[in-house]
């Protein structure tokens, strides 16, 4: 559907410029791999959330498929693990794979907790996030 695919690439652009810009900040802190860490975890973790938060079709496209998917980036982390091994720092590179996605899973769980807090606590405010069940079937047929 087109819907769908522009809710998609709106969320894409945007977290692709996220991605962009958190990047190079860590560059020029010199954070190297542990600032694609901190990327993938924080992405888990708002993904976790929108998906807590029990948000409506509509905005797990824009949030979770668009925003998320555009600014995680598990592809730098495959290449610079790589690079790590090149080099022969092999602790580094399996420091780099066991808390990346430790950190991630971590982050993720946490954002689905924090979501589905949030649905309990502000419900009347997650009205434009949430869909009813009638309607949610609606959606998917």
């Amino acid at each position: 559907r087109m819907e769908s695919a522009a809710l998609v690439c709106l969320g894409a652009c945007g977290g692709a410029l996220m991605r962009y810009g958190a990047s190079e900040l860590a560059k020029r802190a010199d954070f190297g791999a542990a600032g694609i860490c901190g990327i993938n975890v924080a992405g888990s973790f708002a993904l976790g959330m929108v998906f807590g938060a029990q948000s409506s079709p509509r905005v797990q496209l824009l949030l979770g498929t668009g925003f998320c998917g555009a600014f995680t980036t598990f592809s730098t982390f495959s290449l610079d693990t790589v690079k790590l091994l090149q080099k022969k720092e092999y602790v580094k590179a399996a420091a780099l794979v066991v808390s990346s996605n430790v950190l991630s899973i971590a982050g993720a769980g946490a954002g689905v907790n924090a979501g589905l807090q949030l649905a309990r606590v502000h419900p009347q405010k997650m009205g434009a996030l949430r869909v009813h069940a009638p309607q949610a079937f609606k959606q998917t047929k």
